[in-house]
């Protein structure tokens, strides 16, 4: 395929994953946040952060909110353009993956407890 950009990080990225219009991508790793990227500029526009890394990270199916799922022991939605935190799932041990149903109402979680 064509290079689009390359998203900057310092760390490892576990995930990464576009939204249902190809415009934006959020990504998730080692930097303990998922980060959310225009694909045209290449610029990162959000960081959502966590206390530890983050394992996935995608969009619901409107592309205006993101589930990340984290080390952390949590599974967040988000608020892409003001970054507010919407709703917080915790587990007993770490998240490692969180995903919307195609509706956007629903999110399932995944972890290791």
């Amino acid at each position: 395929g064509t290079k689009i950009f390359t998203a900057k990080h310092r760390n490892l990225v576990f995930s990464a994953s576009f939204d249902m219009l190809g415009a934006h991508i959020v990504t998730g790793g080692d930097e303990c946040a998922a980060k959310v990227w225009d694909v045209a500029s290449g610029k990162e526009i959000a960081t959502l952060p966590h206390k530890d890394r983050v394992y996935t990270a995608s969009f619901d199916p409107t592309g205006t909110r993101v589930i990340s799922a984290s080390a952390d022991c949590s599974a967040i939605v988000w608020d892409v353009a003001t970054g507010a935190q919407l709703l917080t799932a915790k587990h007993r041990r770490s998240l490692l993956t969180a995903a919307f149903d195609l509706s956007g109402e629903l999110v399932a979680t995944a972890s290791d407890d």
